[in-house]
């Protein structure tokens, strides 16, 4: 019997697709255990379908992707649908809350999920919450993309602390962290340099703190995230059944670029362990964000202690090679399973089309631009 054959499918290569799952079957290919495909959708032609024993759905949601989900179930290949945030569940004050509030969207989500042999994703919750008789869950890692130079800070004149993230993520800050921080620099001062890197909060220019821009790029945001050295990762998350879906990205992040992370004591962050040499979790209170802060800067060997033991274990436990073996054991039915040759007697131009037509429809929606939305809502059928 020959090595199973996967094939990815997903919109683009997001940071969570190449975190969830284009990384290690990359790593998987690499090591001789499988043959491996990526493809954007669109991209997706009659041979890759015919090739693949195993399909991974990427967090798809549009009408194009169940089109290829049916093909692909009814070929009797086995499925898997990817999902590492509860896209059913998107709070309203995200800025794409809009497009998943939307019933054709989240039609499309279920479907492909009952079109799906197994569930893949990096949080336990929604695998609980989406699971089925008859379904398997698959619950993976993901993994620390590089790893910084580590040095020891034990001396140095200030204390480097920051946050980094996408902008969805600044009322977070504010809500969670701005009394604290306040306080922290009207005590240390120049003792302490803070630095937030893709959102702008209320309080960075009453904290003189440095705000770096979004980065659209992943490689350089890791980049530049190892850069800036910081002894103090910042990682405040509300207590929401949509954040509890989370995983732990952001711990790996921060200790693979040599910080120590100091996270809210709410899921996904109750599942580190001491081993793990988190800074502090905290209650989502200012007293309780000020205090942990204060015992950190305080004490150097505490801090350097958290920096070291985070920063080593994922080194040891969260690089690609561990995470990839460890993927392969979780996922090993699937990659045992081998398809049956299956007759192809339909193509896929027309969803094709219509999956152009309904990008177009939303581009034009976006701009404002009425004439060309009526249009391609018509070539596509629709009123």
């Amino acid at each position: 019997m020959g090595k199973c054959h996967v094939l990815l499918i997903c919109e683009s290569m997001f940071p969570s697709i190449r975190l969830c799952g284009d990384g290690q079957l990359s790593e998987l290919e690499r090591m001789g255990r499988i043959e491996y495909r990526m493809r954007q959708t669109l991209r997706v032609a009659r041979g890759d379908i015919e090739w693949a024993d195993v399909a991974v759905l990427g967090r798809l949601d549009t009408r194009f992707a169940c089109e290829l989900a049916k093909r692909l179930h009814d070929a009797r290949k086995y499925v898997i649908y990817m999902l590492d945030d509860d896209l059913l569940g998107v709070p309203e004050h995200l800025s794409v809350s809009a497009y998943y509030a939307r019933e054709d969207t989240r039609t499309h989500i279920r479907t492909m999920m009952e079109l799906s042999d197994a569930l893949l994703s990096t949080s336990p919750r929604i695998l609980e919450k989406y699971r089925r008789e008859g379904r398997r869950a698959f619950l993976v890692d993901g993994f620390a993309e590089s790893f910084a130079e580590f040095e020891m800070h034990t001396g140095s004149a200030c204390v480097r602390i920051g946050f980094a993230g996408s902008v969805d993520r600044g009322g977070d800050v504010d809500a969670i962290l701005s009394e604290a921080l306040c306080r922290v620099s009207q005590r240390y001062g120049e003792r302490v340099r803070f630095q937030f890197m893709g959102v702008s909060p209320s309080c960075a220019q009453t904290i003189g703190a440095e705000v770096l821009p979004y980065m659209d790029s992943y490689e350089r945001y890791r980049e530049t995230l190892a850069g800036l050295k910081w002894d103090i990762g910042l990682a405040p998350m509300p207590d929401t059944p949509f954040h509890s879906c989370k995983y732990i990205n952001k711990y790996i992040e921060y200790a693979s670029a040599g910080a120590a992370g100091v996270f809210s004591r709410v899921e996904p962050y109750l599942r580190l362990s001491g081993e793990m040499g988190v800074g502090a979790l905290c209650e989502n209170t200012p007293e309780a964000w000020y205090e942990a802060l204060c015992a950190l800067i305080e004490d150097d060997g505490r801090r350097e202690c958290a920096r070291s033991t985070a920063y080593a274990y994922v080194r040891r436990e969260m690089n690609l090679h561990a995470v990839a073996e460890r993927f392969f054991e979780e996922l090993r039915e699937a990659f045992d399973y081998r398809a049956p040759e299956a007759a192809w007697t339909y193509g896929l131009a027309w969803q094709r089309a219509a999956y152009v037509l309904d990008k177009g429809i939303t581009v034009a929606r976006k701009y404002g631009l009425r004439l060309p939305a009526v249009i391609c809502r018509r070539l596509r059928g629709g009123r």
